[in-house]
């Protein structure tokens, strides 16, 4: 459950933000590739003509969303969209966060935000979720809430075949703006929770390095003063007298927004909105609500930051500046412009990545924000621990190359397509955007003041806009990186003996040597030869079968390949592709195991054919498609997707990692540095001791199921992965393909007896080989002591046999359900005494009919016990009684309300029909009786799972405790 986001994104906190272009546009068609169905390839870029837009225009408002005021202030958005059908979006956007909080409010604007999910005017306690999961919600996904500095907004996603639903989701909404009833128990019940939400995202090493990280960027300002979490001593004396003052002072209308879109009648919900939002009470005299600056030095801030538990090393160049506001076209030309220098120079620094010598392990240019009133533009890049300074002049030597000789046009031009492409896609998929998008754009636009003139302007606006824009106007940029004003470096990495961190003063030295340094020009290599050098003849097609009922064709080719096709027109931009036959890295021996798991990973990065992975790069630019080969334990196969007017190419890939794989001596350099980059330091964080140990419970020391260590990494001989792969793809007969999405079936058709029936077959027959070891029987109880924080972390694995029949996986699936709502109410809001607990269950059909059911969680190391006893007694009342029949209830209506939104996505599709493809002792049209199985279910049937799955004499219980209980 997300409830609360402590920290709003921000790239050299949390992840790597790659904004590196989307998907792009059709390059020009190669002379001497015909092309077996006659579509021909889009012309790129059109040359710039006289300019449409005025760079001073202000940019409009799309008129499909109706915004309005109520005369209290509250702000309206409402929109009709009908993806997904029947569902709607409602977001209640608060312009309140924890920057307002006084100083003995720290954490209680978040406090706040968990309160209004336990008590309302109309719900009492628990009975807003027990409502929203009763009609089929889901209590994180459907049903959420954030806080972050500057805002506070509530998620909720609805049915809306129903009037009543629809008015009792407004109830929500209401109660949530103006009627909480922040009742003293639930107040104090709920310090528990906020306190494990804190143990669990701040207590470990990444939450000691953003405690370093953030005075760094937001400097002295109020902001860094009122992180989201709070002061934890604060929020264990929170008071309703105190959580009302907020509520009272901030959560009024003229700070509130409501945004619906869905599948409604926008009258009726602006009626719905009116009636009971223009009454709502408002604070005499309220408080202006303030805003504040965050101060940025004319020189560049250092921090270098290390943690023993930190496992990897990583340096950060972050250009701050205030924010601004896209407000009129020549903001969004500038917009543009720094999309293209991002998408232009990490193409850069991804090709230099690859060729397995850089000094980087991998970089990224990013644009984001921390706070509303902060933008970051910048750099960050994975290092080798010692060799970060090397590392770094690697990273601004790019950025330099770019200053001193700019871009060339070729990149431009790639650039350019990837903008326009992502646009054209955007615009196709117009009528089939989901609705939390336009919802979330909405909420912006109150928040933030974006704007929101829709696809069709934008697109058309960038259509215009795009072609003027030289290589001069992007070059420019790169002093923006390169300069004091506003520049905050931070390294982050271990803390371990021999391992000396750099001082300021060598950082600095890095920018002043590689400012100075002559940099050679970028070369641009770039080949016009085509993927295939000769189409194939194509193979016949041997039989079909249609299944009208599900609107699927089944192909066999003349190779004995298996076809699977259904054309749909949930997306109009989307075909989605899955392959698979068996056999996978079972079939290796022991001794090459580890070569044979990684053979499709380093040929996926090698490229294919006569091309590179950089030049593979380069060559697909302008097409949305993209192919990967896989080899799992006990199959191999294809996952792809492509645009329709792209599809032949996915085909032509898919041909040639059959026929043509590369295995890269550079591919296996990059691959090698990286992973040996993870090893070192993977045991300096304390889960890794949880995971090893759990792995050597299960399987002992079966030697596939060993983590891989620095010795076997050394060992790794790329000869016997190319080997390994080249067998598995040797014999394609036995392979079953399945095509989902918009693209016509006699097209497909032919581009399948073109590209498919003409790949290899020897005519052998073979299938996985079971290698997996018996599992240990009885009661496990393992304890690891590791770790300087004061959590622990607890995992409980029950496995053994069940029949991997329809009837069972559901009612399995549908046990863990009921366990993961129940172990949530009683350990989250009865005990207090985790922020969320992770149950899932996972049934297996290959090789061996078992499953593996897990549950999870953080804690205060002192609650253990109790806390472990407490989910055995659930599991004990589950077996005694079953669950309740409201429980069971608001499963079943969970899963019928999911498949309905299901069913309307190629991802489903595509899933379903692989399984049923490579499973054929399974019914394909039980697809059509899924409804009949969820009512086929009851309490007993639930109750007997419970029995079956849940043994207490079998199951591993591993606890992780600090280093210190140990001594």
């Amino acid at each position: 459950m997300r409830l609360a986001r402590s920290f709003p994104s921000y790239p050299g906190l949390l992840t790597l933000l790659v904004l590196a272009g989307c998907a792009t546009s059709a390059p020009p068609a190669t002379e001497g590739t015909a092309s077996p169905t006659g579509t021909a390839p889009s012309s790129g870029v059109e040359p710039p003509s006289a300019p449409t837009f005025d760079l001073d225009t202000p940019l409009p408002t799309d008129d499909a969303v109706r915004i309005g005021q109520l005369d209290n202030g509250l702000t309206y958005y409402i929109r009709r969209n009908t993806e997904p059908a029947n569902r709607a979006e409602l977001r209640l956007a608060v312009n309140a966060g924890s920057i307002l909080e006084a100083d003995d409010q720290q954490g209680l604007a978040h406090f706040l935000e968990h309160m209004l999910f336990n008590g309302t005017q109309r719900f009492e306690e628990q009975a807003l979720v027990d409502f929203l999961e009763s009609i089929g919600m889901r209590f994180g996904p459907d049903v959420n809430a954030y806080t972050s500095f500057d805002e506070t907004v509530y998620d909720l996603t609805v049915p809306t075949d129903s009037a009543a639903l629809v008015d009792r989701a407004f109830d929500v909404l209401e109660d949530w703006a103006a009627y909480a009833t922040l009742d003293s128990t639930e107040v104090v019940a709920e310090r528990g929770v906020i306190i494990e939400e804190w143990r669990a995202r701040d207590q470990n090493a990444g939450g000691r390095i953003r405690a370093q990280i953030l005075p760094v960027l937001l400097g002295g300002s109020r902001y860094s003063q009122r992180l989201p979490i709070g002061d934890t001593l604060v929020v264990r004396g929170a008071t309703p007298t105190l959580l009302r003052r907020y509520y009272e002072d901030w959560y009024r209308p003229d700070l509130m927004a409501i945004v619906a879109v869905g599948d409604f009648d926008v009258d009726t919900v602006e009626a719905h909105i009116t009636s009971r939002f223009a009454t709502l009470p408002s604070r005499p005299a309220p408080p202006a609500r303030p805003t504040y600056d965050i101060p940025l030095s004319d020189t560049t801030r250092y921090a270098v930051i290390t943690d023993p538990e930190y496992p990897v090393t990583s340096v950060d160049v972050s250009f701050r500046r205030p924010a601004s506001t896209v407000a009129e076209v020549g903001d969004y030309r500038a917009q543009l412009v720094r999309g293209l220098f991002r998408g232009m120079l990490n193409a850069r620094l991804a090709e230099q990545a690859r060729t397995g010598t850089a000094a980087f392990l991998g970089a990224s240019a990013y644009e984001g924000g921390l706070a509303r009133p902060l933008a970051t533009y910048g750099l960050q890049g994975r290092v080798e621990e010692d060799s970060l300074l090397t590392g770094l002049a690697a990273l601004l030597t790019e950025v330099e190359r770019v200053r001193q000789h700019g871009f060339t046009p070729t990149e431009l031009m790639r650039q350019r397509r990837a903008v326009l492409r992502a646009y054209e896609r955007a615009l196709l998929e117009a009528e089939n955007t989901p609705s939390a998008r336009y919802a979330a754009e909405y909420v912006r636009h109150f928040l933030e003041d974006e704007p929101i003139p829709g696809i069709a302007y934008e697109a058309a606006l960038t259509e215009d806009l795009l072609p003027r824009i030289t290589t001069d106007d992007v070059n420019r940029l790169a002093d923006q990186l390169l300069t004091d004003a506003g520049r905050a470096v931070i390294v982050t990495m271990p803390e371990k003996e021999g391992l000396v961190p750099p001082t300021e003063a060598d950082l600095a030295a890095v920018f002043a040597r590689v400012q100075r340094t002559p940099v050679a020009p970028y070369e641009d290599t770039v080949t016009d030869l085509p993927l295939l050098a000769e189409i194939p003849a194509p193979a016949a097609v041997t039989s079909t079968q249609q299944i009208d009922t599900l609107g699927v064709t089944q192909l066999t080719l003349a190779n004995g390949i298996q076809v699977f096709m259904k054309p749909t027109t949930f997306r109009e931009d989307e075909v989605r592709m899955t392959a698979s036959s068996p056999g996978g890295s079972s079939l290796a021996s022991d001794e090459d195991a580890f070569e044979a798991s990684l053979a499709a990973q380093l040929v996926a990065q090698s490229g294919v054919g006569a091309f590179d992975r950089t030049a593979l790069t380069k060559r697909l630019a302008g097409q949305a498609v993209s192919v990967t080969p896989t080899i799992g334990p006990l199959s191999e196969g294809f996952q792809g997707s492509a645009a329709p007017a792209d599809l032949e190419t996915l085909f032509q890939l898919v041909h040639l990692y059959a026929t043509a794989p590369r295995l890269d001596s550079a591919a296996v350099s990059v691959f090698t540095n990286q992973f040996r980059a993870f090893l070192t330091n993977r045991s300096a964080a304390p889960e890794s001791a949880l995971q090893d140990t759990v792995l050597a419970t299960l399987y002992g020391d079966e030697l596939r199921y060993q983590l891989p260590t620095l010795a076997d990494l050394e060992m790794l001989d790329a000869r016997v992965a190319d080997r390994f792969y080249r067998d598995r793809f040797a014999d394609l007969g036995d392979f079953a393909f399945t095509f989902v999405g918009n693209f016509n079936p006699d097209t497909l058709t032919a581009l399948a007896q073109h590209y498919l029936g003409t790949l290899p077959t020897t005519g052998r027959t073979e299938t996985w080989r079971d290698i997996a070891p018996a599992l240990p029987g009885g009661v496990v109880e393992k304890t690891i002591y590791r770790g300087l924080a004061d959590r622990s972390t607890v995992l409980m694995l029950f496995y053994g046999d069940l029949p991997f029949d329809r009837v069972s996986r559901h009612r399995l699936r549908t046990l863990s359900t009921v366990l993961s709502t129940r172990l949530r109410e009683v350990l989250r809001e009865d005990l207090g005494g985790v922020y969320g607990v992770n149950v899932g269950a996972t049934p297996a059909g290959e090789p061996r009919e078992v499953y593996q059911l897990t549950i999870s969680f953080t804690c205060d190391p002192a609650r253990v016990d109790e806390l472990r006893a407490a989910i055995l007694d659930e599991v004990r009342q589950l077996q005694a009684e079953g669950p309740t029949a409201d429980d069971l209830a608001k499963v079943t209506e969970q899963q019928r309300r999911g498949r309905e939104t299901a069913l309307e996505t190629n991802a489903f599709w595509t899933s379903v029909l692989d399984f049923y493809a490579t499973t054929p002792r399974e019914d394909l049209l039980d697809i059509l009786r899924y409804n009949d199985l969820i009512d086929s279910v009851t309490v007993s049937d639930v109750q007997q799972m419970a029995q079956r799955v849940l043994n207490l004499d079998q199951y591993i219980q591993a606890v992780l405790l600090p280093e210190e209980m140990g001594q």
